[in-house]
């Protein structure tokens, strides 16, 4: 019996551990998309008062909307693709309060001055709608202005989708080449290594790894003390979210390349002495806070570059005038 309960008492945890599971990935989605598990929900709502046959066709598109949900990664284009069908279905099968909801739906869909045109017949169709002439030209009319901003939206999913995809796999390579950098950088800067050692190595890596970090936290500070827009749209927010999660690798990234900077001497920091490691954790926390400290060194080393090779070329053509008059 004891057996026979600890059993089910594990069975018990596992479907507490699997349901706990569920929400998390779902509260993830909302944070990622906030009005898209309302609006699943809203949509089975609105297959309940359908006509049974018509409730049926959409059963297996809310399913996989449902199923869209709860599984891992990206999958709100698919998602909305679910949505897009039912609402064509609603054009042809709604009453005239849920084609108003279809309307001011697929008025949120029509954004840019490029679907002005768009937006004045749906306006014409909402008029007809709201006057009581819900008639098949009506709902082929509604049909097509839906068909159309479904459209619009989903191809701005796509660009965003292949956007974000091209970013998240060049911060992957980018990180990964950090990491070799940081780890190879001690073997070929001079005075990095105490002596050649496993233990001088580690304590060079490690050094790297801490500056790395004050990037990211950098990075960090930068995105929560950033003014947000909250008039934004779903995809706006969805690419307001995503450039907030890269912030910490690229200050990580900024903050070893400034880290090897001023190691080599390229890039002189403001420290005195017996303070220089402090000064260090806290410009690359700076080099992570905001690209243009990193980026207004990196100015300041290319102007006295140049400046430098104008005057040992004699000024450049200025000097070749004065050499020439």
């Amino acid at each position: 019996m004891e057996a026979l309960s600890g059993r089910g008492g594990g069975g018990g945890l596992v479907a507490r551990l699997a349901e706990r599971w569920r929400r998390r990935v779902e509260l993830r989605r909302f944070v990622a998309e906030p009005g898209l598990v309302g609006r699943v929900q809203e949509a089975r709502l609105v297959q309940a008062s359908l006509a049974p046959e018509v409730a049926g066709g959409l059963e297996p598109v809310l399913a996989r909307a449902d199923a869209l949900l709860r599984r891992r990664g990206d999958a709100a284009d698919a998602i909305w693709r679910c949505l897009h069908q039912v609402r064509h279905v609603l054009c042809e099968h709604g009453d005239a309060e849920q084609l108003i909801r279809v309307a001011a739906d697929v008025r949120a869909d029509l954004e840019g001055p490029a679907e002005h045109r768009h937006l004045v017949e749906l306006e014409l169709e909402v008029r007809e709608i709201r006057e009581g002439r819900v008639d098949p030209a009506r709902r082929r009319g509604l049909l097509w202005l839906s068909v159309v901003a479904a459209e619009a939206r989903e191809a701005a999913w796509r660009r965003s989708n292949r956007l974000m995809k091209r970013r998240r796999r060049a911060s992957l390579w980018l990180l990964a080449l950090a990491l070799v950098l940081a780890a190879g950088a001690p073997c070929v800067v001079d005075g990095m290594l105490v002596k050649r050692s496993w233990e001088s190595w580690l304590a060079a890596f490690g050094w790297l790894a801490v500056l790395g970090c004050g990037g990211a936290i950098g990075g960090l500070l930068s995105g929560l003390l950033r003014d947000d827009r909250v008039e934004l749209s779903s995809i706006e927010h969805r690419l307001e979210l995503f450039a907030f999660q890269m912030r910490p690798r690229i200050g990580a990234v900024a903050a070893l390349l400034l880290a090897l900077s001023a190691e080599a001497g390229i890039v002189q920091l403001p420290w005195s002495d017996g303070k220089k490691d402090a000064a260090l954790v806290l410009a690359a926390i700076a080099a992570g806070f905001s690209e243009r400290f990193l980026l207004g060194h990196i100015d300041r080393l290319v102007e006295a570059t140049r400046g430098s090779g104008g005057a040992k070329g004699g000024g450049g053509a200025e000097g070749a005038t004065r050499e020439g008059g």
